[in-house]
């Protein structure tokens, strides 16, 4: 039970070694936890760690606000602070991001689909954070690092004398 939801179905705590979700229905939202389920060095006793399925990690020296599209209540994540729970309200499978001091608007990515360095680029007071997204049986995590020079996983050089070359990320 979390908050204001109510207790989960069951499920086994006899396989060791296996990993899952349950989710804790609430009122407003629904709650997905993520469940470990380890030996001890003992062999005899089990370990079983509960955390949230989402998980925020902002590595930046930003503050960086996440809301889920189409949604108006915006987590905080402050500079270098990691394990930010996130709980999504609907099945939206998109976030936007916006970064404190910066002017451009809001940018969306999937956080349901794994995602390694995405640069979001932003106005030139940030310039832009990356954004990696690890997905796994039991957890998602949702880290934002800032870019440093080679982080970009390639390299666009026009080479030409006179053409202008025009490129965007989705």
């Amino acid at each position: 039970m979390i908050s204001d939801s109510e207790l989960s179905d069951e499920f086994s705590l006899d396989t060791v070694g296996s990993h899952g979700d349950v989710k804790c229905k609430g009122r407003y939202k629904d709650y997905l936890v993520g469940v470990k389920i380890d030996a001890s060095s003992f062999s005899l006793t089990r370990i079983v760690t509960f955390v949230p399925f989402y998980m925020l990690v902002n590595r930046t020296k930003h503050c960086v606000y996440i809301c889920e599209e189409g949604q108006d209540n915006w987590t905080e994540a402050e500079p270098e602070q990691s394990a930010i729970p996130f709980w999504p309200e609907n099945n939206a499978k998109r976030l936007n991001i916006k970064v404190q001091g910066c002017l451009s608007p809001p940018r969306t990515i999937d956080f349901k689909r794994p995602e390694n360095c995405l640069l979001l680029h932003l106005d030139n007071s940030v310039g832009g954070i990356t954004v990696d997204v690890n997905l796994s049986d039991h957890s998602a995590t949702i880290r934002f690092s800032e870019y440093h020079d080679g982080a970009a996983p390639f390299l666009i050089i026009n080479h030409t004398k006179d053409q202008t070359l025009e490129f965007h990320q989705r």
